[in-house]
């Protein structure tokens, strides 16, 4: 808990700006694509996954080169623990994400099917 105190009292090291057109495309094109593989018949939740970390690999990896570098020109470079921290946070969030729209789907599917046998 202190160290999120402690962090919160620290400047942000990317602009809000530039964070936040990063997301805006990041999670647009991921939507697109679970939207895409959501229309197929038998959806796999291997294909979710790995959209959610090729997604994750190319924005998160980017955001995460782009934090670490922004931190050093501004002398306030990330310890190690926080790099990975932030790398793993990048990268596997949009996994988990693909995951729960995955599981989202199947429950609205299978419900579909209990809803019509209870009439």
């Amino acid at each position: 808990m202190v160290s999120a105190l402690d962090a919160a009292a620290k400047p942000a090291i990317l602009s809000l700006t530039t964070l936040g057109v990063l997301r805006a495309i990041e999670y647009g094109l991921l939507g697109w694509t679970l939207a895409s593989l959501a229309s197929k018949e038998e959806p796999r939740p291997l294909h979710f996954a790995l959209a959610g970390a090729l997604i994750g690999a190319v924005f998160g990896g980017g955001i995460t080169v782009l934090t670490i570098e922004t931190a050093a020109a501004n002398d306030a470079a990330l310890a190690m623990p926080q790099a990975i921290a932030t790398g793993l946070n990048e990268i596997v969030f949009p996994i988990g994400c693909s995951l729960v729209v995955y599981i989202a789907l199947q429950v609205s599917r299978h419900m579909k099917y209990v809803a019509a046998e209870a009439k």
